[in-house]
């Protein structure tokens, strides 16, 4: 009896967020095409306003897109704004949230990678969702790790669109912007890109031309530059010549091969299917705001996916006001643990949580001047 009295309430404390009395309910719910369920959710005794879409990964014509504000580098935009954006360009945007965190000038904190290309290197090592181009997802902490191989030599490259310091060999691409904005101390090399880039893969470039002494190579639609100091300027002059077919190992181990998208968060909220939210917490954060940002209820956007990597979770908690008090890590954890989630990641809240629906904004946010701009954004296309 009293081992069965035991099993009992090991159970009972093991429940996830769905049966722990919250009162939820689904006050609307709409198929915006094949694939794509939105829905509308309340929690009465919190309260919370929950924005949920769930998505078929394996519906026909579905692209997951990771994008940057105003197509660059750095930069702060809305998310909406940044949907319209790329309405503009034929993508049929359906789903669209704000992504990760980001720094002053608006750079992203983790590594972000966009349209198959590396954008920007890591400032923080935190978790990072990726998906490859056949639309699986990954969540995971990546590490850099790449080289271009010429007809007779390698050499190590440094990082993706950064300051180019002592020794090294930088690889600027178009979101740098229309030049690399590099000194004169070193040497340059412009490459013509074959083929789609991914990342997590080895892609095949052609030397165009070279430059020394001069810096501030401009970069042309579909080329890249290799830019060098000392050493690696040496290495440039010595082992780069125009005409020369070359390879380009750009990796992030943690990643899977074909990598196409990548957005950094923090913390990994679920892991193999279990609430992780405080051990992630206390493995990426720093203590000082563990009340504040932790423990502390806030808007927050979250991302997740089932074992199979079949379906994806985009949600939205608002917070900060009457209607909705917004969750602690911890609470979000138990909500994506509930929806099913085998991985999910918390991506950046507070005034920065933003959903919007075929263009429209469906939450509130929580900033007294409304949406807020930011540097990256998940979207979901529907062709």
């Amino acid at each position: 009896m009293k081992n069965k009295i035991i099993g009992v309430l090991l159970l009972l404390f093991a429940l996830n967020a769905f049966s722990q009395n919250y009162q939820y309910k689904t006050i609307s719910e709409k198929s915006l095409t094949a694939g794509i369920v939105f829905k509308k959710i309340t929690e009465s005794t919190m309260p919370w306003s929950i924005n949920l879409a769930e998505i078929d990964l394996n519906a026909p014509g579905l692209q997951i897109m990771a994008v940057t504000a105003f197509d660059s580098l750095a930069g702060n935009r809305m998310t909406s704004a940044m949907a319209a954006d790329q309405k503009k360009k034929g993508m049929n945007v359906r789903v669209a949230t704000n992504a990760d965190f980001y720094e002053e000038g608006g750079y992203s904190t983790n590594y972000l990678v966009a349209d198959g290309q590396l954008v920007s290197m890591a400032h923080k090592g935190f978790s990072a969702i990726g998906f490859d181009n056949q639309n699986k997802p990954f969540i995971n902490h990546v590490n850099f790790e790449s080289l271009i191989i010429t007809p007779n030599s390698r050499h190590k490259i440094s990082g993706i669109n950064k300051e180019r310091l002592q020794d090294e060999l930088i690889v600027y691409n178009r979101f740098n912007g229309k030049s690399t904005r590099t000194n004169k101390w070193g040497a340059e090399a412009q490459l013509r890109l074959l083929g789609t880039p991914l990342v997590n893969d080895t892609l095949i470039a052609v030397v165009e031309k070279k430059q020394k002494q001069r810096g501030n190579m401009a970069i042309p639609e579909n080329k890249i530059v290799m830019s060098g100091h000392d050493q690696s300027a040496l290495w440039i002059n010595e082992m780069l010549k125009a005409g020369d077919t070359v390879k380009l190992v750009i990796s992030l181990n943690g990643m899977p091969e074909n990598l196409e998208d990548l957005l950094g968060g923090f913390t990994q909220l679920v892991k193999n299917g279990k609430n992780s939210a405080m051990q992630s917490f206390e493995e990426e954060g720093n203590p000082a705001v563990r009340e504040r940002f932790a423990l502390a209820r806030h808007p927050r956007t979250a991302v997740g996916f089932n074992k199979e990597k079949s379906k994806l979770f985009l949600m939205t908690v608002d917070g900060r006001q009457p209607a909705s008090a917004g969750m602690t890590l911890e609470e979000l954890g138990d909500y994506m643990t509930g929806l099913g989630c085998w991985q999910a990641l918390n991506f950046d809240g507070g005034g920065s949580t933003t959903m919007v629906i075929d263009g429209k904004v469906v939450n509130v946010p929580s900033d007294p001047t409304g949406e807020r701009a930011v540097a990256t954004a998940l979207m979901i296309i529907k062709n």
